[in-house]
């Protein structure tokens, strides 16, 4: 019986990860060890990180990748920066052998890149607007493989997210998971700092704290901002006149043309150059949008992170998640 696991530490923003290689499933037994898990990741007795990753063997993709919480030592739901390391290990390790590919995890499989610098890049499922709960104004709740709260507030740089974050995140239908599916649920506190850009702060549930960045939180905020300002621009519209005074109907589509020319001077023709929309807007024969290409820059404690999809009517779609990883160190573990 093995008496020592070799392992190797990285980091995506300052969300830290113990990575262990068990391509060969000779390791699987120490993955149900809930106490050993825990250990590895407690910042006094063990490694030190907010999780445990895992790569097996996939008969379809190029690893399967597995998730094991900081607070309880059992197996979660999707990581993004977790997932973008395990993908950097994987590479480094000669798993992979190419900079392109896809992965499984329990939620699905996913897409992958490796840039220059270290910069990785995930795919994540489309998220349809129908199932983000719009609690009020301010909240609302998505699960993009894992389950998120979003709350947008002020100052959050002073906000209490260590006294209100625990109690957010297993409160209410959180606590059960006959409700939402999951027990428990991630809060993340964000701020609009600047087009595009937000600020943000997560207290994750499979930490019990508050961690330096979060992927699939950044995700959830993103797409969630994106959610929110098309409620508001719905709910300021009179008569299908909007504040900018550009007439349209209940598909954002230009009602008011002239000359094929809409009201607020924008033509098809000057919009799309190539098939590339200018504005980023892609709209069919009619003039009716299609698309919109969205990027929202997220800034986490520990670091930038970026996220790009595509707005549809009904759904976020092409969801990626980039930003920087890098190598900590690696050594054994002794048991």
């Amino acid at each position: 019986m093995a008496s020592e696991i070799s392992f190797a530490k990285y980091h995506g923003c300052a969300n830290d990860f113990v990575v262990i290689d068990d391509m060969d499933g000779s390791l699987s037994r120490f993955f149900h060890d809930a106490e050993l898990m825990t250990r590895m990741c407690d910042r006094h007795l063990g490694v030190g990180a907010d999780a445990v990753l895992r790569l097996t063997r996939h008969d379809k993709h190029d690893f399967l990748l597995e998730n094991f919480s900081h607070n309880c030592g059992t197996a979660s739901g999707l990581c993004g920066n977790g997932s973008r390391c395990a993908v950097l290990f994987a590479a480094d390790k000669g798993i992979i052998k190419k900079n392109k590919g896809t992965f499984a995890t329990p939620d699905g499989s996913h897409d992958y890149n490796i840039a220059g610098n270290n910069l990785v890049s995930i795919g994540l499922a489309d998220v349809l607007k129908c199932q983000i709960v719009h609690h009020n104004e301010d909240e609302f709740y998505v699960n993009v493989g894992s389950p998120h709260l979003v709350k947008f507030v002020s100052n959050l740089e002073q906000y209490d997210v260590k006294g209100e974050g625990p109690r957010k995140a297993w409160s209410g239908s959180y606590a059960d998971p006959d409700v939402t599916g999951v027990t428990g649920v991630n809060v993340n506190y964000v701020e609009n700092v600047a087009d595009s850009t937000c600020r943000i702060r997560t207290y994750e549930r499979t930490v019990s704290a508050e961690t330096e960045a979060c992927g699939t939180g950044s995700v959830s905020a993103a797409v969630v901002s994106v959610f929110r300002d098309s409620v508001t621009r719905d709910s300021v519209m009179r008569d299908g006149v909007t504040r900018d005074g550009v007439t349209r109907d209940g598909a954002l589509k230009h009602s008011v043309v002239r000359d094929s020319v809409p009201t607020d001077g924008v033509s098809t023709e000057d919009v799309i150059r190539d098939g590339v929309p200018k504005d980023g807007v892609a709209r069919h024969g009619d003039g009716s949008q299609a698309f919109r290409e969205r990027t929202v820059h997220m800034i986490n404690s520990g670091g930038t992170l970026t996220v790009s999809f595509r707005e549809e009517p009904d759904r976020f779609s092409h969801v990626v998640l980039s930003g920087p990883a890098e190598k900590v160190f690696s050594g054994v573990f002794f048991l």
